[in-house]
């Protein structure tokens, strides 16, 4: 008999999501606070080379652009680092198409949440991570409140509180979605979200199961303590 890994009667990928779109939006809040531009879910097409970033900022005093993929999941690293290679390539010269960001400098994040499993696994690739993405918490948070003068590349670790990651309400486990290419003003962090409900069966019938939702306030709902 096959079995399928199950997280409070939801499938495990519900879970991964959740913690996903979580650390999605600390990221959002964090830059915000900082006077970034955001932008979420930047999608892009060049000459059939297709994708999307996860986050990316705007500072137009320093004319500074970030680019931050988020990892809930860290399984094969060099495909990992390729696709992120495409999309630095890329998306500079699109966005200053597209949007008119037209940057000076450019830093790269690459978010994992904290945990032993994640640092763990960026250890045992000690030397890929120091050649590809070298910077840490120190030197990223400076970077943010202050770009430049150069460049950066850095891998950054996010601690969610189980709240953020639970992600439950009235109905059972959701999925939260930001609408693609949504665009937030620096100082606020609003974020379209499309909010889905599963049914459960049970006994040939359906029905919804859950929690009352919990606050909705991503900033204080979860807690950043990087490392």
């Amino acid at each position: 008999m096959p079995f399928e890994p199950r997280w409070r009667g939801g499938e495990l990928p519900r879970l991964v999501d959740a913690r996903h779109a979580a650390l999605v939006e600390q990221v959002v809040a964090r830059l915000a606070s900082r006077r970034w531009e955001v932008a979420v879910e930047y999608t892009f097409s060049k000459f059939g080379e297709r994708g999307s970033v996860d986050v990316i900022g705007w500072r137009a005093a320093e004319r500074a652009l970030v680019i931050v993929e988020v990892k809930s999941e860290l399984d094969d690293i060099q495909n990992m680092l390729s696709v992120l290679d495409r999309k630095v390539r890329l998306v500079p010269p699109l966005v200053a198409t597209d949007r008119g960001w037209t940057a000076a400098v450019v830093g790269v994040v690459l978010v994992l949440p904290e945990g032993s499993t994640f640092r763990d696994g960026v250890a045992r690739f000690q030397a890929t991570f120091a050649a590809a993405l070298p910077s840490r918490a120190v030197e990223i948070r400076s970077w943010i409140a202050q770009p430049g003068p150069s460049s950066l590349r850095g891998t950054w670790f996010f601690r969610l509180s189980g709240s953020s990651t639970r992600m439950e309400g009235r109905g059972g486990p959701r999925r939260i979605r930001v609408t693609k290419g949504s665009a937030i003003a620096p100082g606020s962090c609003p974020i379209n979200r499309e909010l889905r409900t599963k049914p459960v069966v049970v006994a040939g019938r359906s029905r919804s199961v859950g929690r009352p939702a919990a606050s909705s306030a991503a900033s204080s709902a979860a807690t950043m303590a990087e490392a």
